[in-house]
């Protein structure tokens, strides 16, 4: 949920803990000889994962650190963050530190490599295929509303950020449905464009919140990544039993159903077909994308 507090465009930017097809990210934690956990808490990324050998962990944050056996840090500064990060660049800058970035640029080299994977020719995409595509399309201070489900964790890893709050994903609680009354919000609040990313299920869920945008006066793009699954509930089944019970969907047509609300509705079948769209329908009023994916 920090995506955009440091540039992805900066040389020091590993993306999110989990980047990489490779964990990439993970080794450099665990190749670290001190950890600065800013504004850290333990439900976005528990601790218990962290290949952390003996690195020395300095929590900052402006509550005390919720410590357990697998976070129990060094230092803490409960502080105001904003004014912690100033004074140590100030130190730093007064010491003149320097930062060796030897020892990860191969490890951002990977990420950025997989981020920028080419997507396949036809139809069902994958998640990651669309992404590239759909941050292209995007300015760096346009905002993507991210849903729950399979595809948060590929936006998580895989979608480029530049911009503080650009990239808004429910986390914690985790609520599916969030995208489309989400996505409502963030255009009646700011200028820059809106794009809602949701699955086929997190959709079904407030799709009727299309009529109040409609109404309100709202523009916005709904991208919907339809496996007639609720996918990651799926593979968690999976995972634990070897089956999977009522989690396959029986969708509507979206398109059919986008036109029936008034809006545009578009089913890309290629790659290049997904580029015209994405350019075509960001900032120029409500739309829904319907993306077929794995």
């Amino acid at each position: 949920m920090g995506k955009g507090a440091v540039s992805d465009d900066d040389e020091h930017s590993l993306m999110t803990l989990d980047s990489g097809a490779h964990e990439e990210a993970a080794d450099a934690i665990a190749d670290a000889d001190l950890l600065l956990t800013v504004g850290y808490d333990v439900a976005e990324h528990d601790p218990a994962d962290w290949r952390r050998k003996d690195a020395a962990v300095v929590h900052i944050d402006s509550e005390p650190a919720e410590v357990y056996e697998a976070y129990n840090p060094d230092v803490e500064v409960v502080a105001d963050i904003g004014r912690t990060l100033q004074e140590l660049t100030e130190w730093c800058e007064a010491t003149a530190v320097s930062f060796d970035t030897e020892w990860y640029s191969a490890l951002r080299e990977h990420i950025v490599a997989d981020i920028d994977r080419e997507p396949a020719d036809t139809p069902p995409f994958t998640v990651r295929d669309v992404l590239p595509i759909l941050r292209e399309a995007m300015a760096s201070d346009d905002v993507l509303i991210s849903d729950v489900g399979s595809h948060k964790m590929a936006i998580a890893q895989n979608f480029p950020t530049y911009e503080p709050n650009t990239c808004l994903i429910s986390n914690g609680l985790a609520s599916m449905g969030i995208a489309v009354p989400g996505g409502l919000a963030a255009d009646l609040a700011i200028d820059e464009n809106v794009v809602a990313a949701t699955g086929d299920g997190g959709f079904l869920m407030n799709a009727a919140e299309i009529e109040t945008a409609i109404r309100t006066g709202c523009g916005y793009t709904i991208v919907v990544f339809n496996d007639d699954d609720y996918g990651l509930i799926s593979e968690k089944q999976l995972d634990h039993t070897g089956e999977a019970f009522g989690t396959g969907l029986t969708n509507p047509d979206l398109v059919t159903l986008a036109e029936s609300f008034g809006i545009d509705g578009y089913r890309p079948e290629s790659p290049a077909e997904l580029r015209d769209v994405f350019e075509a329908v960001i900032g120029d009023g409500m739309a829904l994308v319907e993306i077929p994916v794995e």
